[in-house]
């Protein structure tokens, strides 16, 4: 599909959102599961505020709803792991919650570039495969293209192999060691890739490749240096002359904003990519942005690409001419560069596209060296689908756009999109920054094998993006530290506080450097939740007890809402049910707690059997059963009565009780992978209190629960 301006149609954001049929059969995707994707520019309050709110399906908007948008946002975030690879000088600060991950890519003498965006439902997966980056300009204003490939358990389907192999990829990311994160980091990395594979292979219906004449077919076409990055693994234009085969080819087109630095290492590229296709009848056309410049058509490209082009593609009797796309069309009344990437060849019976995130460079070709990058390679007849040839999808009119008079200059700084930062990068020694916002700890990771860098020191980053005083610590504080990670703790400044980077500084050849650490809440326990505090045990249990969601409790009892109700009320003095205030009896606050703790069952056992989501449901959610157990004993014992203290322990050993059954009825295999975490929940809920001297037949009740709650976690402990 093409990015087409503001046309909510061909808006690259809208495949962001659950799909809705697919034809026949009409598929449910259910709820969200796992979102990992990649990216080389990135900004992440568009990512959180837009693309993720889409994907999450979220009720709330995040301009009109305010708080109740967050709660949304973070109740579904704790359910759904979810996390961004970007390019590690592109990493975005500006993240606000830090229930989704940010890690940093870094690959040896490349760049991570690759733009695949995994988007899971409980049944159906999409995979974005574009030449966007996870910014507001690549979503919403460029010129950009993208595959939208839907897999679920039907003939209907994409076949399995693409999905396996974007997985693949992504594992390979993973695995050759360029992620920057701690353990727990890249377990959620791990656990999100787990979830997108265990869905796949389920699918009983779903055919595993492409027959071997069907047209139209696909491949994903990656370009991957070797793990040290001092050679090419693999390259996609070996993907397009495997899938191409023996035909002819009447003309090889490109299209590209950006040939790489510097420009005339393209020629490697020009040259493997005629040697594909060496018919002397062949022609090469090239698709390049430009703009208006006091009456002349200049391209954004150099003239010595340009200059090495005609060499290998000219011939006697043929003259080449580009195709310029201008940044303003006259229909259109906005700036609109050219951003995406694509090679065609065809023979008018039969057209290839290869498209995705691959610049015509060295690089971006994997031509002698590679960049992480990845594309979708199509066949098909020469014949329109949706009204459309492949040639159309990509953003340039091949009739307005052809150019004879083109400028080309000598020099020219590439794309925003495609810059590289000039600020310094941050010495290799350095590797990762975990945060616990709640305990108010910080670990950085390091590389004992490479260089200490000289009079280091790491600040807190202000929102200036300036260091703040005092530092942290520094190599005059805390000397090499042998293998392990360096940990600070007891500081007030780290405690209850998002910090999202560091400032690193050191000494090189005299001068002061300074570049930014990335920082991730790597556990999710680790989010402090302002929002948290304000739950009182009768918000739970009446939220709980409605069987809202707490989006929606926060929205209806807004400090605006509430000042009506109250107007509201002083209007009916003679309600008998407003008059008295019942919610501190004990035989009230007892019955609604069996009514709310059947729904708190309900939620805890409907939650998706993966870690992440049975962690948050259990500790971090709103209306978690340990925050319930917390609350309850914060309110239920103002009084000091002995009543109140019976009430108090019933309500534990009954809280107890209730998760300890909810474990049972799960399959033993859930119980197997999950039992740990249910344990967890069980000693942070807390036993029963013994102070109050409840009477005889209560004490008798409580003990008989407890006994039942250990014998169900020790059944499971035997499955």
């Amino acid at each position: 599909m093409r990015n087409d301006g503001e046309n909510e149609a061909y808006l690259l954001a809208s495949k962001w959102n659950p799909p809705g049929e697919l034809g026949v059969p009409a598929v449910d995707p259910g709820d969200p599961i796992a979102c990992i994707a990649t990216t080389y520019g990135f900004e992440a309050s568009y990512f959180e505020n837009q693309l993720l709110p889409s994907f999450l399906g979220l009720q709330f908007d995040s301009n009109e709803s305010g708080i109740s948008f967050l709660v949304e946002r973070e109740e579904r975030l704790g359910q759904t792991p979810v996390v961004v690879l970007v390019n590690a000088d592109h990493y975005d600060p500006c993240q606000a919650s830090g229930r989704w991950l940010q890690l940093p890519v870094r690959v040896p003498r490349g760049m991570q570039h690759s733009k695949v965006s995994v988007l899971v439902w409980e049944n159906l997966i999409r995979v974005i495969v574009a030449s966007a980056n996870l910014t507001r300009a690549g979503y919403r204003r460029n010129r950009e293209v993208a595959a939208v490939l839907d897999f679920f358990d039907g003939e209907k389907s994409v076949p399995r192999k693409a999905i396996v192999d974007t997985l693949g990829f992504l594992r390979e990311i993973r695995r050759n060691g360029w992620v920057r994160g701690g353990d727990e980091a890249i377990g959620r990395l791990d656990e999100a890739l787990g979830a997108a594979d265990n869905i796949q292979r389920r699918w009983k219906n779903l055919r595993e490749d492409f027959r071997t004449r069907e047209l139209p077919r696909l491949v994903f076409a990656p370009t991957t240096p070797t793990p040290t990055g001092r050679g090419v693994a693999r390259s996609p234009l070996d993907i397009v002359r495997q899938m191409w085969g023996a035909r002819s080819a009447t003309s090889v087109t490109v299209v590209t904003p950006f040939v790489g630095q510097p420009p005339e290492s393209a020629e490697e590229a020009i040259t493997k990519l005629r040697q594909s296709f060496p018919q002397q009848a062949t022609t090469g056309r090239l698709a390049v942005p430009g703009e208006e410049l006091n009456g002349e058509t200049w391209t954004k490209i150099p003239e010595s690409f340009w200059n090495a082009w005609k060499r290998r593609w000219s011939r006697p009797g043929n003259e080449l001419d580009p195709w310029v796309v201008k940044q303003r069309r006259p229909s259109e009344g906005i700036d609109r560069p050219l951003h995406a990437k694509a090679l065609f060849v065809d023979n008018h019976q039969h057209i290839l596209l290869l498209c995705g995130s691959s610049n015509f460079s060295i690089h971006g070709m994997g031509v002698g060296r590679a960049n992480v990058e990845a594309n979708i390679c199509y066949l098909d007849n020469w014949t329109k689908r949706d009204r459309c040839l492949l040639y159309d999808r990509v953003g340039v009119d091949w009739e307005e756009d052809a150019c004879n008079d083109a400028q080309w200059p000598k020099d020219v700084a590439p794309d925003e999109e495609e810059a590289i930062p000039s600020s310094p990068t941050l010495p290799l020694y350095f590797l990762w920054a975990r945060h616990d916002e709640v305990a108010g700890t910080l670990v950085v990771g390091v590389d004992p094998q490479e260089p200490i860098p000289v009079a280091w020191r790491i600040y807190i980053r202000g929102q200036d993006g300036e260091p703040l005083s005092p530092p942290l610590a520094g190599s005059d504080e805390n000397p090499p530290i042998g293998d392990g990670p360096l940990t600070i703790s007891e500081n007030s400044a780290l405690r209850c506080r998002r910090i999202t980077a560091l400032c690193v500084t050191w000494q090189d050849a005299g001068e002061l450097r300074r570049a930014l650490l990335p920082v991730q809440v790597e556990s999710p326990s680790g989010v402090a939740s302002e929002i948290a505090e304000g739950f009182s045990a009768k918000s739970i249990l009446a939220c709980l007890v409605g069987d809202h969601a707490p989006a929606r409790w926060v929205q209806r009892h807004s400090p605006e809402r509430s000042q009506r109700e109250k107007i509201k009320g002083q209007k009916r003095p003679d309600d008998a049910h407003r008059a008295v205030d019942t919610s501190g009896y004990t035989l009230y606050r007892v019955r609604q707690l069996g009514q709310a703790l059947a729904v708190l069952a309900r939620r805890v056992f409907e939650t998706p059997r993966h870690r992440t989501a049975v962690r948050y449901r259990l500790f971090d959610d709103l209306l978690s059963p340990v925050r319930l157990a917390c609350a309850i004993r914060a309110d239920w014992l103002v009084s000091g009565t002995c009543d109140s203290a019976g009430a108090l322990a019933f309500a534990i050993a009954e809280l107890r009780l209730t998760i300890a059954h909810v474990f049972a009825a799960m399959p033993a295999k859930d119980r197997r992978v999950l039992r740990v975490i249910y344990c967890e929940a069980l000693e942070a809920i807390g036993l029963p209190p013994e102070d109050g001297s409840p009477d005889s037949s209560l004490r008798d009740y409580i003990a008989q629960s407890e006994r039942r709650c250990v014998a169900v976690m020790q059944e499971g402990k035997k499955s």
